[in-house]
């Protein structure tokens, strides 16, 4: 085995060991495949003659969030080994590989907020140089295709859900998902989406914001360690990403059951020291609030819910001006 070949068989096992990026490139012959890594955590793969759209497969903007990780690095391995046909450009991104090296959610601060720009708010932060360098990369590769890009940022939860697998659509004016989005959804496994009522700063915003993609955060299950990941509530996810990969017509293949859609109706902020959400240690994401129940305690005073509802992302434990959870309601 090559030592590129090598590289690319285990990356993840490449970046967690810090070694060198080596821009080279390898080109299989047999599948007419030419992979390099263009950047470090960060590997392009072009496939001869292609006429499918490009698509960014991103994975560890939160490092302790391994379950993707080792979905794509499979992939990757897969890949170098010529057991996938590649029927479209790729850039795979491992983004946080130093909160991945130290089992963290991140270091300095949530790079999933430093996106479109944000990261030169927090020029100080260790997450902001990656983000920075994240978006040029990916301005990069995105240039010299005409198609609309795809851009699938995955992640898992801390918390349980009601919900085991769920997409955020970025906030678009007058944007819906289309039925090919939906029917790629579907055959990821995915139970539900949730239509973002607002601007945002996530990796998958930037991706829809500044260059037209189709463009999610799928959140695919629950957190675990490396190497405890239970594999098998993950293949219906991972089978769906090899038919993306191998062609379209995973587009085209109408699921019996489609994502139930939730509207974000509020974005929770934390707006004083003295801010609290009302929601249990355990509380589980998507699980129903009635409609009257007190939620949050504001600066301005206490906010009950004016109608039956949940929450998502909740989050006590964030800096003044931050999001600590999303109101969300089941569309009819």
């Amino acid at each position: 085995m090559s030592k590129l070949m090598s590289v690319f068989s285990n990356y993840l096992e490449h970046i967690l060991e810090e070694k060198v990026c080596t821009h080279e490139s390898l080109n299989l012959t047999e599948t007419k495949l030419s992979l390099r890594e263009v950047a470090f955590g960060v590997v392009e793969i072009i496939p001869e003659n292609s006429s499918l759209a490009p698509a960014v497969l991103s994975c560890g903007v939160h490092g302790n969030e391994t379950a993707p990780i080792e979905i794509m690095n499979d992939l990757l391995g897969a890949i170098s080994n010529q057991e996938i046909n590649v029927a479209r450009p790729l850039l795979f991104i491992f983004a946080h590989v130093k909160a991945m090296k130290e089992h963290k959610r991140f270091i300095d601060f949530n790079m999933n907020r430093l996106f479109c720009g944000n990261h030169l708010n927090y020029p100080k932060v260790q997450e902001s140089k990656r983000a920075k360098e994240l978006e040029e990369i990916m301005a990069k590769f995105y240039a010299p295709f005409s198609q609309r890009p795809w851009h699938l940022d995955l992640h898992t939860a801390i918390r349980p859900s009601h919900v085991t697998r769920f997409a955020v659509f970025p906030h678009q004016e007058n944007g819906v998902p289309t039925k090919e989005e939906m029917n790629l959804l579907a055959n990821l496994d995915i139970d539900a989406i949730l239509l973002a009522n607002g601007k945002a700063s996530t990796f998958s915003a930037h991706s829809c914001e500044n260059f037209g993609a189709y463009a999610y955060t799928l959140e695919l299950g629950k957190v675990y360690p490396f190497g405890k990941n239970p594999h098998e509530k993950f293949k219906a996810v991972k089978k769906g990403l090899i038919q993306f990969i191998e062609s379209d017509s995973i587009l085209e293949k109408t699921s019996e059951k489609l994502p139930i859609q939730y509207k974000v109706e509020k974005e929770l902020i934390k707006d004083s020291e003295n801010y609290l959400l009302h929601l249990e240690e355990d509380y589980a994401n998507f699980t129903p609030i009635a409609k009257g129940s007190l939620l949050e305690t504001l600066k301005s005073g206490p906010y009950k819910t004016k109608e039956e509802c949940a929450v998502v992302f909740p989050n006590n434990d964030v800096p003044i001006g931050q999001r600590t959870g999303l109101l969300v309601k089941k569309q009819s």
